[in-house]
């Protein structure tokens, strides 16, 4: 009986696989794009955590940076390693130098290698050239720096001297620095500009020909730490050193390392996303395909009923459905899963200088993969269950139909309608999990889709409303270093030049981010209103509204600011939220800056196009000039770094509604094949029948676009704040245009799903097909 019994089951699988393929494809597609999402995606932030990790214990790369203030030019190191924490400590020099070209000058931060050979801390890596030494003259450059101004090995740079004197320097090496992860220029861009400003290594006889004899004297110096507790450590150093210095970050803080590990957040976030929607999809979809099935093997069912197998048996027989599909979908998935994670990291590649990228997994994918392979046995299990409850001899009634309660109760429903329409409507209301299925999938689709446009939409918005005329109105960013508070006018400036100081301070409260404090000269270049309009006329300590948030202050709140170095510990009342996205922080008036009792000396100037920036750059107090549009492409290439991302996450919203609604189309003319087939005895037509056949497909997907607009919008939010920082705000926008966009995705993904289902209804066999009552 037994071995009879297993041959009906085997014939049973082969059957029921062979019948509803499509519907089992759809399942097969799920479990595969779960387990690719989360493995490829996985393989890539995995890989790049890994290969981040294998950099800095090979290079030894510092645990804290400590920024000195302005005047420090050392610190006793004794001190430093003797505080809690601190296992190791060096010191580093460097400055920046202009490079003269025939193009547009650009600007290195060049750090001075004195002592190199005892260097423990924070290695550079040679990757051309020779290895960076203190004998002779010369200069090691950043690889991205060299690849994007075409430089080799032996070259010569022109760098601009401090007595403004041109001075020929060879190229010794190309290197990669530990510190320089992201290479940004943190107070100009938002992003690497390695063509403009990037890093490298001077010999300190090459450092003193171009800023001249003790300029490490003049210069604030920097402090690289090793620490077995990061974040005790910057407590015990604040404590210790804190009066000599200005900025004390940690890998997770430091606007140099930080972006590195913040990337790798953002993309597992999104791995984290892609599965369980698929996973979602994937069980409904595993439920209905089984459903189906069951109710076409009735007969079947009654007949192992009757040899004496049970329920219980009968439901784990169903379920090998999601076994198979599941595990293939699954193994397929694991099998491709490599290839998007090398897509990933050569996307991020660009980005961060690492010195090589490899791709790496957990056990995790293993667990996903026993989830997606568990919810399709339980959407099996759970489908069964209802046709095992009846006598194997009702189950044996020919033409048995089953009819939910919720078809009963819509007996009336559209009474005014056609007929066809009454049959399709109660139809789907004894089929709901179907049609469910069909409005998590446009939902999921459209929530995808309004993440993918409307992230660059966001990241577009913010480069145009924060370098905006009304924001920002000023053509060259003049950054200048060893200004006093009265200083000699610099040649060139123009009209109404507005001068600015920024410091870095803590708070309290504190979120452990620094903040910058922006103290502003009179002048109208740099504009700042509220969320309702122009600011007060008295205002004093203005804090940013996403700042405020994060900090939890509002208007007459009390915040305390520990200045850097010895310039003390201000406790300040709020007196105005404004609508500024960069930078975040806090601004105040140099007038009640002054009042304080603190001195005015500037870091930017901000200039008209009345400016003249080579007669600027002649100063030796200036740094660098950077024009305001270049700020704004700055800005918007940010979208760059997360494009290929953006691009997957519509490319698999597209995937997710065609598959759903196909899967959901050929569900529905596999369970209506026999009553298309007596509506066509009946008198109605091919087209009717098509149209008909659309309806539920349609409907679904119109009821899944109304409900992804307002979860798309909510989902869209959600992910900006993944993307976002305490150093970088952004304000969740998406366009009419864009939002036009994924609509019209999601619906012409469900208009291509009716084609091929009207197709197959104009083949429909009406002899075969009423055959199957008997």
């Amino acid at each position: 009986m037994h071995a009879s019994g297993a041959r009906y089951k085997r014939a049973m699988l082969r059957r029921g696989m062979a019948g509803s393929w499509t519907q089992f494809v759809a399942v097969f597609c799920m479990a595969m794009l779960s387990v690719l999402a989360y493995t490829g995606l996985e393989g890539g932030w995995r890989g790049m955590r890994v290969s981040l990790d294998d950099y800095a214990r090979q290079s030894q790369t510092a645990d804290i940076w400590v920024t000195l203030a302005p005047g420090v030019a050392d610190v006793e190191l004794p001190e430093v390693r003797d505080t809690p924490h601190v296992v190791g400590a060096e010191s580093r020099h460097a400055s920046v130098a202009r490079v003269v070209t025939d193009a547009a000058d650009t600007w290195l931060s060049l750090t001075s290698t004195e002592d190199v050979d005892f260097w423990s801390i924070s290695l550079p890596r040679p990757v051309e050239g020779s290895t960076p030494t203190d004998g002779g003259e010369g200069v090691w450059l950043s690889e991205g720096y060299m690849d994007a101004h075409g430089f080799d090995v032996g070259d010569r740079l022109m760098i601009r001297s401090i007595t403004g004197q041109d001075v020929q320097v060879m190229i010794r090496g190309e290197v990669l620095s530990p510190d320089q992860l992201y290479d940004v220029e943190e107070s100009v861009f938002l992003v690497p500009e390695q063509d403009m400003f990037s890093y490298g290594y001077v010999t300190p006889a090459t450092a003193t020909k171009l800023w001249g004899e003790g300029w490490t004297n003049r210069t604030p110096g920097r402090v690289v730490v090793r620490a077995d507790d990061s974040d005790a450590a910057v407590d015990a150093l604040w404590g210790s050193i804190g009066d000599r210095a200005s900025r004390i970050t940690t890998r997770e803080t430091d606007p140099h390392i930080a972006p590195a590990y913040d990337r790798v957040k953002v993309i597992r976030n999104v791995s984290v996303l892609f599965a369980s929607l698929f996973l979602l999809v994937g069980i409904l979809a595993m439920y209905s395909s089984t459903k189906r099935l069951v109710d076409r093997e009735l007969k079947t069912i009654a007949t192992l009923q009757s040899m004496g197998y049970g329920r219980g048996e009968l439901r784990l027989h169903f379920s090998m459905f999601g076994v198979i599909t599941g595990l293939a979908g699954s193994v397929v998935g694991l099998g491709l899963a490599p290839v998007l994670s090398r897509v990933v990291l050569a996307s991020q590649s660009g980005q961060f200088d690492l010195p090589s990228w490899r791709v790496s997994y957990t056990l995790v994918p293993l667990v996903v993969t026993t989830l997606v392979v568990t919810a399709c046995v339980a959407g099996g299990f759970l489908a069964s269950g209802s046709a095992l409850t009846d006598a194997p001899a009702l189950l044996m009634r020919p033409g048995l139909v089953k009819v939910s309660s919720a078809a009963v109760r819509m007996r009336n429903m559209g009474s005014g309608n056609h007929w066809g329409v009454r049959w399709a409507l109660r139809d789907t209301a004894s089929n709901l999990m179907r049609f469910v299925m069909g409005i998590v999938g446009v939902a999921g689709c459209l929530m995808l889709l309004f993440t993918g446009f409307g992230l660059p939409d966001t990241m577009q918005n913010r480069a145009d409303t924060s370098f905006s005329p009304t924001s920002l109105d000023y053509a060259y960013r003049v950054t200048v270093t060893g200004m006093s508070s009265r200083p000699v006018a610099i040649e060139g400036l123009g009209a109404l030049p507005q001068y600015l100081m920024q410091i870095p301070v803590l708070t309290d409260p504190s979120d452990g981010f620094d903040r910058v404090l922006t103290i502003l000269d009179e002048g109208d270049r740099f504009r700042q209103r509220t969320s309702d309009g122009p600011l007060p006329a008295e205002s004093g300590l203005r804090v940013t509204e996403d700042t405020a948030t994060r900090l939890g202050l509002a208007e007459g709140s009390r915040v305390v600011l520990d200045l850097p170095g010895d310039l003390g510990r201000l406790d300040l009342e709020v007196s105005v939220i404004v609508a500024t996205e960069m930078p975040q922080g806090f601004f105040m008036s140099r007038a009640q800056w002054e009042s304080l009792g603190q001195q005015f000396s500037p870091s930017a100037i901000l200039v008209g196009d009345d400016a003249v920036p080579d007669v600027i750059q002649a100063d030796p107090r200036v740094v660098n000039v950077v024009s305001r549009a270049s700020q704004q492409d700055n800005a918007v290439n940010i979208r760059s770094s997360l494009g290929g991302i953006f691009n997957l996450m519509r490319v698999m919203a597209i995937i997710l509604c065609v598959i759903v609604l196909t899967s959901l189309g050929n569900l529905t003319f596999d369970e209506r094949r026999r009553q298309y087939a007596t509506l066509s005895v009946l008198g109605m037509s091919s087209g009717q029948l098509r149209r008909l056949s659309s309806l539920e497909v349609l409907v679904s997907a119109l009821i899944g676009v109304l409900l992804g607009i307002p979860g798309g919008l909510w989902f869209l939010g959600i992910y900006v704040r993944q993307v976002a920082s305490p150093r970088l705000h952004y304000a969740p926008v998406i366009t009419p245009r864009s939002v036009g966009i994924a609509v019209l995705i999601a619906l012409l993904s469900a208009c291509a799903t009716v084609i091929p289902l009207g197709l197959r209804i104009a083949r429909i066999d009406v002899v075969e097909a009423l055959k199957e009552a008997e």
